[in-house]
Protein backbone atom coordinates (compact mmCIF):
# COMPACT_ATOMS: atom_id res chain seq x y z
CA UNK A 1 0.00 0.00 0.00
CA UNK A 2 2.90 2.41 0.89
CA UNK A 3 3.46 2.16 -3.32
CA UNK A 4 0.32 2.95 -4.48
CA UNK A 5 0.05 5.77 -1.74
CA UNK A 6 3.64 7.05 -3.46
CA UNK A 7 2.20 6.59 -6.86
CA UNK A 8 -0.85 8.65 -5.90
CA UNK A 9 0.55 11.69 -4.48
CA UNK A 10 3.14 11.71 -7.00
CA UNK A 11 0.05 11.38 -9.70
CA UNK A 12 -1.52 14.27 -7.67
CA UNK A 13 1.14 16.49 -7.52
CA UNK A 14 1.58 16.48 -11.25
CA UNK A 15 -2.11 16.48 -12.33
CA UNK A 16 -3.88 18.23 -9.16
CA UNK A 17 -5.77 20.38 -11.35
CA UNK A 18 -7.59 18.19 -13.72
CA UNK A 19 -8.53 15.00 -11.96
CA UNK A 20 -11.24 13.01 -10.17
CA UNK A 21 -10.70 10.31 -7.36
CA UNK A 22 -11.39 7.59 -9.77
CA UNK A 23 -8.36 9.01 -12.61
CA UNK A 24 -5.86 8.40 -9.73
CA UNK A 25 -7.57 4.90 -8.55
CA UNK A 26 -7.40 4.04 -12.76
CA UNK A 27 -3.89 5.71 -12.63
CA UNK A 28 -2.38 3.22 -10.20
CA UNK A 29 -4.43 0.13 -11.14
CA UNK A 30 -6.96 -0.33 -7.87
CA UNK A 31 -10.46 0.50 -7.20
CA UNK A 32 -11.61 3.62 -5.23
CA UNK A 33 -12.81 1.50 -2.25
CA UNK A 34 -9.46 0.66 -1.62
CA UNK A 35 -7.54 3.64 -2.38
CA UNK A 36 -9.86 5.25 0.21
CA UNK A 37 -9.20 2.84 2.26
CA UNK A 38 -5.15 2.82 2.29
CA UNK A 39 -5.45 7.34 2.16
CA UNK A 40 -7.21 6.91 5.40
CA UNK A 41 -5.01 4.24 6.92
CA UNK A 42 -1.82 5.92 5.96
CA UNK A 43 -2.93 9.66 5.58
CA UNK A 44 -5.94 9.97 7.80
CA UNK A 45 -7.42 11.72 5.40
CA UNK A 46 -9.97 10.60 2.27
CA UNK A 47 -8.57 10.79 -1.42
CA UNK A 48 -10.72 13.97 -1.88
CA UNK A 49 -9.67 15.63 1.39
CA UNK A 50 -5.77 15.52 0.53
CA UNK A 51 -6.77 16.36 -3.09
CA UNK A 52 -9.49 19.44 -2.03
CA UNK A 53 -6.02 20.42 0.63
CA UNK A 54 -3.36 20.03 -2.13
CA UNK A 55 -5.18 22.16 -4.27
CA UNK A 56 -6.45 25.06 -1.51
CA UNK A 57 -2.47 25.01 -1.00
CA UNK A 58 -1.93 25.69 -4.54
CA UNK A 59 -4.11 27.69 -4.68
CA UNK A 60 -2.82 29.48 -1.29
CA UNK A 61 0.23 30.15 -3.22
CA UNK A 62 -0.64 31.56 -6.13
CA UNK A 63 -2.82 34.21 -3.78
CA UNK A 64 0.45 35.14 -2.07
CA UNK A 65 3.04 34.87 -4.84
CA UNK A 66 0.87 36.60 -8.11
CA UNK A 67 -1.46 39.23 -8.77
CA UNK A 68 -3.41 36.80 -11.07
CA UNK A 69 -7.12 37.01 -10.38
CA UNK A 70 -9.18 35.20 -7.88
CA UNK A 71 -10.88 33.38 -10.49
CA UNK A 72 -7.59 32.69 -12.64
CA UNK A 73 -6.41 30.64 -9.43
CA UNK A 74 -9.19 29.09 -9.32
CA UNK A 75 -9.23 27.76 -12.54
CA UNK A 76 -5.51 27.07 -12.74
CA UNK A 77 -6.20 24.50 -9.38
CA UNK A 78 -9.21 22.82 -11.18
CA UNK A 79 -12.27 24.87 -10.07
CA UNK A 80 -14.24 25.76 -12.97
CA UNK A 81 -16.68 27.92 -10.57
CA UNK A 82 -15.02 30.63 -8.52
CA UNK A 83 -18.22 30.56 -6.21
CA UNK A 84 -17.35 26.84 -5.65
CA UNK A 85 -13.43 27.35 -4.93
CA UNK A 86 -14.09 30.62 -2.98
CA UNK A 87 -16.70 28.69 -1.21
CA UNK A 88 -13.90 25.97 -0.15
CA UNK A 89 -11.14 28.39 0.21
CA UNK A 90 -12.84 29.56 3.01
CA UNK A 91 -13.68 26.56 4.61
CA UNK A 92 -10.28 25.19 4.93
CA UNK A 93 -8.01 28.84 5.39
CA UNK A 94 -11.39 30.64 7.48
CA UNK A 95 -10.96 33.45 4.98
CA UNK A 96 -12.17 33.84 1.61
CA UNK A 97 -9.59 34.15 -0.96
CA UNK A 98 -9.92 37.90 -1.45
CA UNK A 99 -9.17 38.59 2.20
CA UNK A 100 -6.37 35.64 2.71
CA UNK A 101 -4.60 37.99 -0.07
CA UNK A 102 -5.64 41.40 1.82
CA UNK A 103 -3.90 39.99 4.66
CA UNK A 104 -0.48 38.36 3.05
CA UNK A 105 0.46 42.14 1.32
Amino acid sequence: SEAYIDHALQYISSNYNHIKINDIATYIGINRSYLTIIFKEKLEVSPQEYLINYRMRKAAELIKSTNLSIQDISSRIGYENQYNFSKMFKRVYGLSPRNYRDQTI
